[in-house]
């Protein structure tokens, strides 16, 4: 499991490696405001029905990668070896966690398909070793995007209807130690289940476009596996052998979320997008701007998100090209409270 682990996490950091925490560089930099922009590939995550309302005809692609993060890419490497990482912070106060996907795929006829893997990795430990928790959570998913378009006396443009069929696979390694009393658990699990996503677009006057995407629908993920139990850790971080195992089954639950945004086009002044996202018991807000210059070839845009469920909020901006069939996007931003809490991502597109 843990070789599994390791070879996963290489494949995200080579292939250049955002899902728990948005999808492409474009939407990341306008703060995820993106529920009513969506209109490329990345749709498979922000709203499906963007890849319906899209104006692309034949055939689109994009790659790209994200992380979130309370620490640098130089981190992630210890994140591979567990066991080794508490070995390394033995005696030291740890608290690193952090995020880290990718983005594969293309559409034919406004049908989609894209492959997105992603991590969420999570170690902290107290100098006595009393108290060590590390959790890592790679999955990847593989979905299907499709819908159609419906006219409607309502809107300026016919309303388009999105579906996102998701299948979702998972690896876990955990180890839990607390208060210094044994045991001492390790528990290796896999998972797979299916995701359901319903989106909704339409212009309602010629530079405003509206967006209602319901994402996770389907919540429950189940994990199994073996959870091994040790005394302790013995000899400056080491395994003793185990002594018992027991099964291990637990559903992962997450909330569906509902999100509704609005954007528009202001001639000669910059594209302007908010979203309002509601996941229960918390909600937030997305705001982004994006301005285009010579000849709508380059552009600039910053944005802003609030993460009710972890009492902060991040201010994003970035850039892209675009060269006609290619396209190249670019995001950074920060958390407001936790200056070392960076994200990053970066996506190339070609569109036909």
């Amino acid at each position: 499991m843990r070789k599994i682990f390791l070879a996963l996490l290489i494949f995200f950091l080579t292939s250049g490696s955002a899902f728990a925490f948005g999808m492409g560089a474009r939407a990341m930099a306008m703060g995820g405001a993106y529920t009513a922009l969506a209109n490329d590939i990345t749709a498979a995550y922000w709203n499906p029905a963007g890849l319906v309302h899209s104006d692309i005809k034949m055939f689109d692609a994009m790659a790209g990668n994200g992380i979130d993060a309370n620490f640098g890419l130089d981190k992630f490497a210890e994140f591979t070896n567990p066991n080794k990482m508490v070995r390394d912070y033995w005696n030291r106060d740890a608290d690193l966690s952090g995020n880290v996907n990718g983005i594969g795929g293309m559409s034919v006829s406004k049908i989609g398909i894209s492959y997105i893997p992603w991590a969420n990795v999570s170690f902290s430990k107290n100098a006595a070793n009393t108290d060590v928790n590390f959790e890592g959570v790679l999955k990847r998913s593989y979905a299907l995007t499709f819908g159609g378009t419906f006219k409607t006396p309502f809107f300026y443009s016919p309303i388009s209807l999105g579906t996102n069929i998701r299948y979702v696979y998972g690896q876990m390694y955990r180890i839990e130690y607390s208060g210094g009393a044994p045991p001492l658990k390790i528990t290796n699990a896999d998972g797979q289940g299916l995701g359901l996503d319903l989106g909704a677009q339409a212009d309602i006057a010629p530079n405003i476009k509206i967006g209602l995407a319901l994402r996770d629908l389907l919540t429950g993920f189940p994990w199994s596996g073996k959870t091994n139990l040790y005394t302790s850790y013995v000899g400056g971080g080491n395994l003793p052998l185990p002594y018992a195992k027991e099964n291990f089954e637990e559903t992962e639950k997450a909330p569906a979320h509902i999100v509704l945004g609005i954007a528009s086009d202001i001639p000669a002044i910059a594209l302007v997008s908010a979203d309002i996202e509601y996941a229960d018991p918390y909600s937030d807000v997305h705001f982004g701007v994006e301005k285009k210059f010579f000849m709508d070839i380059f552009a600039l845009r910053v944005g802003y998100y609030t993460e009710a469920i972890n009492r902060t909020s991040k201010l994003t901006y970035g850039c892209g090209l675009d060269l006609g069939v290619i396209n190249a996007d670019l995001a950074i931003g920060q958390d407001n409270v936790n200056s070392k809490d960076t994200i990053m991502a970066a996506t190339i597109s070609s569109i036909f």
